[in-house]
């Protein structure tokens, strides 16, 4: 489910895989979907959960499993959700709002 929306010139599975299997990525898993996170820190100590990767049913992710890793990352401190992915994403969750943007090419 997952292999197939990332760039794995970039995050190849093997990558993911190890981060899971070490505790750095936390899993929130319905039949359909999934979402991988994890905890970044800034310099002034706040902390983020960052969704690292999504798959699956759209709606199921919106509905159920952001707000999941949402709380889940409140409980443990974290003051900010962020969600670094494709522009469609914006449209999905109008609760976020757009704060930096990347632009990437191949070269």
């Amino acid at each position: 489910m997952i292999a197939p929306v990332l760039d794995q010139r970039l995050h190849p599975l093997a990558w993911l895989d190890a981060r899971v299997a070490a505790g750095d990525v936390d899993v929130f898993a319905t039949d359909d979907s999934c979402i991988l996170t994890e905890f970044r820190q800034f310099p002034s100590g706040a902390w983020e959960i960052h969704g690292v990767v999504a798959a699956g049913n759209k709606d199921t992710i919106v509905k159920d499993l952001i707000p999941l890793a949402e709380e889940y990352g409140r409980e443990r401190g974290c003051i900010i959700a962020s969600i670094e992915s494709r522009a469609g994403w914006a449209r999905a969750l109008p609760d976020y709002e757009l704060h930096q943007v990347i632009l990437r090419k191949d070269i």
